[in-house]
């Protein structure tokens, strides 16, 4: 939802959501305002370009109007004029805008606070990679070796249960955990035999 816009009615929680998972580009306008009526073509190219370039903020537009039944202080702290133009990101003020007041420069302006996509995917993508990586499940598995631990048998000794290892309920190779260890064994080699195929 890159565009919300405030003309007549708030819904309180709704915004307070708004403002804690996102970046926002806020404008306060008042329709007696000249100077806001002087920035409201520019207002509507900048809306039109954030559209189009699919980025990751949302701008939020509010009517004078209805600033009253707003109820979030940092909406109403930072409205000091109109039009009041400010970045709120993840329910913290984050900067106002001074600078002139053309399409081009508000974009320009609100994409230092953007958080780019392509860098948001790949940490997130780093951080399963680590965590994947700590809990040792990107070794090499057998696919029948998941399937064959569910019929895990507890009387069974090591080596017969070599394939059914309980390490394998978790998705983890258990030849590294359980196995390891018994390295100069036979059992250690059947196992490797059996599982790391």
């Amino acid at each position: 939802m890159p565009i919300k816009i405030l003309n007549t009615y708030v819904n309180n929680e709704q915004l307070n959501n708004l403002l804690k998972n996102n970046t926002l580009f806020v404008g306060i306008f008042s329709e007696s305002c000249s100077h806001c009526i002087n920035m409201k073509n520019e207002w509507k190219k900048f809306k039109s370009l954030l559209v189009k370039k699919k980025l990751n903020g949302t701008i939020l537009e509010i009517n004078a109007k209805i600033l009253p039944s707003i109820h979030n202080p940092l909406i109403n702290n930072n409205a000091r004029g109109f039009p009041s133009l400010f970045i709120i990101s993840n329910n913290k003020f984050v900067a106002s805008y001074d600078l002139e007041r053309t399409a081009g420069q508000f974009l320009q302006f609100f994409k230092k606070y953007i958080p780019n996509k392509e860098i948001f995917t790949k940490r997130l993508i780093n951080k399963k990679n680590q965590t994947l990586k700590k809990n040792k499940r990107l070794l090499p598995m057998n696919p029948n070796f998941i399937k064959k631990a569910k019929h895990y048998n507890n009387a069974l000794k090591l080596g017969d249960n070599i394939s059914l290892c309980k390490h394998a309920k978790n998705g983890i190779n258990g030849c590294h955990i359980c196995c390891s260890q018994f390295t100069k064994r036979k059992t250690y080699k059947r196992c490797i035999k059996k599982c790391m195929k």
